[in-house]
């Protein structure tokens, strides 16, 4: 079966890029189009022979056509932003597929590293082979876990865990989300 990203068009994908990139805080340069349609969708924008490199040249005709229809204004030496018929168009996109609507939410920098981190954890890997290893984990460990040290508070330290569970629930790793809400429970109180 097609996955969502198969659907959609290179145009598309770069109307999808410039809705991320606008809905943080970045402007929405040349350079950092590019690195957001890389970043979306790496086999669209990669180079053939360098798959790890982003091609900016793919965006070239793509975004001229995307202006000549009316989807984009603005360029390469200024910025790029969505028109009315540019937002117009991503809501059409979206019926492809339900999950479409997910391409479009914006995820930081630092949720991703963040998610990253905790799903390449050791003790989340000794979790998913033995669900048990909540009970045995001590303080540091769970310090470690969150990104703390020892100075840093329970306050903060449950803040942490807070947002790892928002992150862990937005992204759908449910396992990581198992794992956190057993560790609020078992050293936190739970909510």
């Amino acid at each position: 079966m097609p996955t969502v990203k198969d659907e959609l068009s290179l145009n598309d994908m770069i109307l999808i890029s410039v809705s991320n990139v606008s809905h943080t805080n970045d402007i929405c340069t040349f350079e950092r189009l590019v690195f957001e349609c890389f970043k979306s969708f790496p086999k669209n924008f990669g180079f053939r022979k360098y798959p790890d490199w982003p091609d900016s040249s793919k965006l070239n005709r793509p975004l001229r056509k995307l202006r000549e229809q009316g989807y984009l204004k603005g360029g390469a030496k200024t910025q790029f932003a969505l028109t009315e018929l540019g937002i117009q168009r991503l809501k059409n996109i979206s019926h492809i597929e339900s999950d479409e609507v997910e391409l479009i939410r914006p995820a930081t920098g630092t949720e991703e590293l963040i998610l990253q981190s905790l799903l390449k954890n050791k003790l989340f890997q000794d979790f998913n082979k033995d669900s048990a290893v909540i009970d045995n984990l001590d303080m540091r460990e769970i310090r470690r876990l969150l990104g703390s040290t020892s100075e840093t508070s329970i306050t903060t330290l449950k803040n942490n865990l807070i947002f790892a569970i928002r992150i862990a629930t937005e992204y759908k790793e449910n396992n990581l989300l198992q794992f956190l809400k057993g560790i609020d429970a078992k050293y936190f109180g739970g909510n």
